[in-house]
């Protein structure tokens, strides 16, 4: 089952959704233009892929592409996208020839380009900022919406250097600083409410995904509950919980699993826990309480289900019969 499931990777966003998407955000931003960077550099070693921007993604529907810079520009209603063209090196060439329709990582700026992701301007991120100089120049009060990316960037980190330096994390707030640092005069407005507000109207594309993803998730709660066992640690039932949902299809987790017991199942336990290496692991002891919290990935959304359950209660016939009596998933890309 598990097989056949993940030989089917979830399809691409239509290009006319995109083109909806991108007009409702031009609508809502109508004063002002939208500047949103997508990832940059590789996927970290302990990741399970590239990570893209959230924002980004629901508005390209990129997941890969690196280096560009989506600008969609209230008053005049248009869209460019400006991408870093890469350098016509062998490793760059052969990577390229790998990719195709939105899963590209590098563009061209080109009719073919266009033709794939249906921005109608792809532009060289060279001329960027001259692009903007010159908006600026004809209308200076134009405000500069940025996303601060919500909780995914409060995680990301503020305030990582003392008063005197410019903070070296959060790729938000560095972007955000470098608009800052070159067009100190312009006025920044955040925009993420006003995204949020747009993405939580979800079509019925991203409701089928959303389904797939919670029924993914569904295989590592009950790998969860039949895992909770006195004797074990934390971590050997997380990877277990990952890998039943890899084994049912998950692109990846969601977010590192949840097994919480003893004093870290509750508060401040749970979040101190996001300070530490092991991430307060624990061996599990019978009558314990154990908070587990968890979410399957699959074609970018996410299933989040959190639940109490006992340390060494056998599941009624091997299976979480409970769990989903009262389910709440929750988009959190």
């Amino acid at each position: 089952m598990g097989q056949s499931i993940a030989a089917s990777p979830a399809p691409p966003v239509p290009l006319a959704e995109l083109a909806q998407r991108r007009e409702a955000a031009l609508a809502l931003f109508h004063d002002g233009i939208l500047l949103l960077h997508s990832g940059s550099g590789l996927k970290r070693w302990e990741d399970p892929g590239f990570r893209q921007g959230a924002s980004f993604y629901y508005l390209t529907g990129m997941p890969n592409l690196h280096d560009s810079i989506l600008v969609l520009d209230g008053p005049k209603r248009e869209s460019i996208l400006f991408v870093r063209v890469l350098p016509s090196v062998p490793f760059f060439t052969q990577a390229i020839s790998m990719f195709s329709g939105l899963d590209q990582f590098s563009l061209q700026p080109s009719p073919e380009a266009v033709s794939a992701t249906g921005v109608a301007r792809i532009e060289d991120w060279k001329g960027f900022s001259a692009w903007l100089d010159s908006r600026l120049k004809d209308d200076p009060q134009l405000p500069l919406y940025l996303d601060n990316g919500g909780q995914v960037g409060d995680f990301a980190g503020g305030n990582s250097d003392p008063s005197d330096l410019a903070p070296i994390y959060n790729e938000y707030l560095l972007w955000s600083l470098a608009i800052k640092a070159k067009w100190p005069n312009a006025t920044q407005k955040q925009a993420h409410a006003g995204l949020n507000e747009i993405r939580a109207v979800k079509s019925d594309y991203e409701q089928a995904l959303l389904r797939r993803a919670a029924v993914i998730t569904g295989a590592g709660i009950e790998a969860a509950v039949r895992g909770l066992e006195p004797g074990r640690t934390h971590r050997q039932e997380e990877g277990e919980v990952i890998a039943a949902m890899m084994e049912a299809g998950a692109e990846g987790p969601g977010f590192w699993p949840w097994v919480k017991s003893g004093s870290s199942a509750y508060l401040p336990g749970l979040f101190v826990s996001f300070f530490d290496y092991h991430a307060l692991n624990h061996v599990m002891a019978e009558g314990e309480m154990a908070r587990v919290n968890l979410g399957a990935e699959y074609g970018m959304y996410k299933g989040d289900y959190g639940r109490t359950f006992p340390v060494g209660a056998p599941p009624i016939s091997g299976k979480c019969s409970t769990c989903f009596r009262t389910p709440i998933w929750r988009d959190s890309r």
